[in-house]
């Protein structure tokens, strides 16, 4: 075998170890650098206020117009929705 296969086998395996390294170094830097999870409850809390919603419709008989709270919390906002007998 030639010196010149000596020398490429060489800078071959170097190079690879190079580049291992840096791989590593990538991998543990971006595992130290995440950002723990934090999960919210969605929807609305029980205390939060409602929403007044206005329309306004204006066809030939004159201007409609009508106003009504929404409340942000899930449970009343179903309440609400259920017909009344």
């Amino acid at each position: 075998m030639s010196i010149a296969f000596w020398a490429y086998s060489i800078w071959g395996v170097v190079l690879f170890a190079i580049i291992g390294v840096y791989m590593v170094a990538i991998f543990r830097r971006s595992k130290s650098n995440r950002k723990p999870v934090t999960r919210t409850p969605k929807g609305a809390t029980p205390s939060q206020n409602a929403t007044l919603v206005a329309s306004s419709f204006n066809g030939l008989n004159g201007d409609q117009g009508q106003a009504g709270l929404i409340p942000r919390d899930p449970h009343e906002y179903a309440k609400a929705m259920v017909p009344k007998e």
